[in-house]
């Protein structure tokens, strides 16, 4: 009887210090939140969201300030803090989309038809399908994309914000520089941005050597000394660069 009571009392104590495992118990449930907070897809969807309203905070900003001549410095550092953030948005997306596609080529393909399903949930929700054009002056604008749309309707509410004229622009894609026609069906352009260039803001350029602007591109037919001789004609009514 003393080695059998011995017996139980050893296995009780092996027993207890095992704990007991339970798909229902605290630990298991932290696991799963866990992993619906690290899912692609879930941060995907925050991200699209902010992205929408961002947007609608820049336009608000551009329909408001962008055709100042001399917009206020509150409106330029919010352009610009929303513009960074727009961005870094877009990247983050990117990337995620990119890990989802390499981790699961189905599940991609499902959550891709999944997100065009969304698009008719409600009138109100944001098109998901943009163009992105940087305008001279360092702005940007995204405008949607929809079918019989010419880009040069498409952009004449921001070309018009900023005091520009489609006759005074050129409009090139991100990357080779090809040079896009005006009167093209904005769903016929392959790319995600473009860039708008300005004669305007070349000789104000060539004026000035230091200023910043990575998104300027010359146009061919406008040469060196028309910009130097349209700079020193220019010079009592030129603003001051912002």
């Amino acid at each position: 009887m003393a080695v059998t009571r011995e017996k139980e009392n050893c296995s009780r104590k092996i027993n207890g210090n095992i704990p007991a495992l339970s798909l229902n118990s605290d630990n298991m449930s932290t696991s799963t939140d866990s992993d619906d907070v690290a899912d692609p897809t879930y941060e995907i969807r925050n991200i699209q969201s902010i992205i929408n309203v961002t947007r609608e905070n820049i336009d608000a900003l551009n329909a408001k300030f962008a055709g100042f001549q001399h917009p206020p410095s509150l409106y330029l550092s919010e352009y610009q803090e929303l513009t960074s953030k727009l961005h870094n948005l877009e990247l983050r997306e990117r990337t995620l989309r990119e890990l989802l596609q390499c981790e699961s080529p189905d599940r991609s393909e499902e959550y891709s038809l999944q997100d065009d399903s969304k698009k008719f949930d409600t009138l109100t929700r944001q098109p998901k399908v943009f163009l992105r054009a940087h305008l001279p002056n360092q702005q940007r604008t995204s405008v949607q994309v929809k079918e019989g749309v010419t880009l040069r309707d498409a952009l004449s509410k921001a070309l018009k914000l900023r005091n520009l004229t489609c006759e005074m622009c050129e409009v090139v894609r991100t990357g080779n520089d090809l040079v896009i026609p005006w009167d093209i069906d904005i769903t016929m352009i392959d790319a995600e941005e473009v860039r708008m260039t300005d004669t305007y803001y070349a000789a104000l350029l060539a004026q000035n050597p230091e200023t910043q602007a990575g998104i300027l591109h010359f146009p061919p037919h406008f040469g060196y000394h028309h910009m130097i001789s349209r700079s020193d004609q220019s010079k009592s009514v030129l603003p001051s660069s912002i």
